[in-house]
């Protein structure tokens, strides 16, 4: 048998939702052009991390109690990530 890794890739952050993140005037031409969006999951790309990071609600729920995953392959940009949407929930 080889060898096991563990590794961490999933964090929840409680306090913050997706659509906290998008700004108001993006969301108000959606609606102006009657499209009733809810995000649920946006996806970034960290060229220069050779990465990506997901954030997600696995329901309407979660986004609702504001409850985001948070998922990345690299644990430093998980961390990365945390400390920025903490600070930016002010």
């Amino acid at each position: 048998m080889g060898d096991v890794n563990v590794q961490i890739e999933k964090i929840k952050i409680k306090g913050i939702s997706i659509p906290d993140l998008l700004s108001s005037t993006f969301k108000n031409k959606l609606k102006e052009n009657g499209l009733n969006t809810i995000p649920i999951a946006l996806v970034l790309a960290l060229p220069s991390e050779n990465s990506t990071v997901v954030l997600s609600h696995q329901n309407l729920k979660e986004m609702e109690d504001k409850e985001m995953h948070l998922e990345s392959v690299n644990p430093d940009v998980i961390k990365r990530f945390e400390k920025i949407l903490i600070e930016s929930k002010g």
